[in-house]
């Protein structure tokens, strides 16, 4: 009798360990057959989007440093000019575009299909949420991915975005 009861217990424990061996392997597999995952995907825009900040810009903010991107965002929200009297919302504008044209092709030849790029002012006193600069090009469905960063400007934040759509 003790005989048998000690056998059913040895059965039970190894189908038990025989059913964790199994669902171990399926959660196994299933981990390691997952392409390339959105979260790597979204640090690569991440830095993408970090790189487009510091890229230097034509402006020139006191006749001898010129401008870089994060620097003219905040100018074009303060609606100031370059020292050689051009708009920095004109200057932003056409930069990035030129930048995205070289950096991220769109078309039916390439899996990119569209971006967007917004940068938006906020703050809390006085309550304001303005659009500095939003820029799109191509056709956005459902499938994106998306990054964003921010920089302190007066007493609030920019934060801008970068949407690739695929």
């Amino acid at each position: 009798m003790i005989q048998t009861k000690a056998q059913e217990e040895i059965a039970g424990f190894v189908v038990i360990v025989v059913l964790v061996s199994i669902l171990f392997v399926i959660f196994l597999g299933l981990n390691l057959n997952k392409p390339a995952s959105a979260d790597k995907e979204s640090k690569e825009l991440s830095s993408y989007l970090g790189s487009l900040k510091e890229f230097t810009t034509n402006c020139t903010l006191d006749n001898r440093n010129f401008a870089n991107i994060g620097e003219i965002l905040g100018y074009c929200f303060k609606k100031k000019s370059c020292t050689s009297n051009e708009d920095s919302c004109r200057i932003l504008n056409s930069t990035l575009k030129e930048i995205f044209k070289a950096t991220m092709p769109l078309g039916k030849d390439y899996n990119l299909k569209g971006y967007k790029f917004k940068a938006i002012y906020s703050s809390k006193t006085p309550r304001l949420n303005e659009t500095i600069i939003s820029i799109s090009a191509g056709n956005c469905s459902s499938q994106y991915r998306l990054a964003e960063g921010f920089l302190a400007e007066s007493k609030g934040i920019i934060t801008y975005s970068l949407q690739q759509c695929f």
